[in-house]
């Protein structure tokens, strides 16, 4: 048995000696390549509620603010476009064209209900990748455009819009 035990063992070491040799005589390598998709998600509010306008108050400036966060792996373009309100009164939209009544603003820009702004030109919808969150405060505003003089070609009651964002993957030449 103790013999069978010695030839085993020296099995075993020819065996490791062996493979260790011939690793030696074989050495090479190869690359490893992935590619990674362009990707960006959006987090919008739910709703952004403007509140009441009440006139009796003033012909204020009524505004709320919220933050879009967009997460994405690349530079991307956003174009951010209004379906409009359907506001009765004088003309298709007199909210949006007449009045600006309904106005919106992103970073340094801004667009009127019925419009949009963005996703063509990398000057007004270029957001950079920063390997973080991006934050993007955003406002709906009733502009003080409205006022003793006009307020009365706008119906009173509720409206709604509907904003889209759209994101495309930006590429510099």
């Amino acid at each position: 048995m103790r013999k069978l035990s010695v030839f085993v063992f020296a099995l075993v070491l020819f065996t490791i000696g062996a493979n260790v040799v011939s690793a030696a005589l074989a050495d090479d390598s190869f690359p490893v390549k992935v590619r990674l998709l362009e990707y960006a998600y959006l987090e919008v509010p739910e709703i952004l509620d403007i509140g009441e306008v009440d006139f009796y108050e003033g012909f204020e400036k009524f505004e709320v603010w919220t933050t879009i966060k967009l997460y994405t792996n690349t530079d991307v373009l956003i174009r951010f476009e209004s379906a409009g309100f359907n506001f009765e009164g004088e003309g298709v939209n007199p909210v949006g064209y007449l009045y600006k009544l309904q106005h919106y603003t992103y970073q340094n820009q801004s667009f009127a209900s019925g419009g949009w702004r963005g996703g063509w030109s990398p000057a007004d919808s270029l957001f950079k990748w920063t390997g973080d969150v991006i934050l993007i405060p955003f406002a709906a505003r009733v502009n003080n455009s409205v006022t003793p003089e006009n307020f009365y070609k706008i119906k009173a009651g509720e409206y709604n819009d509907i904003i889209t964002l759209t994101v495309s993957a930006y590429h510099s030449e």
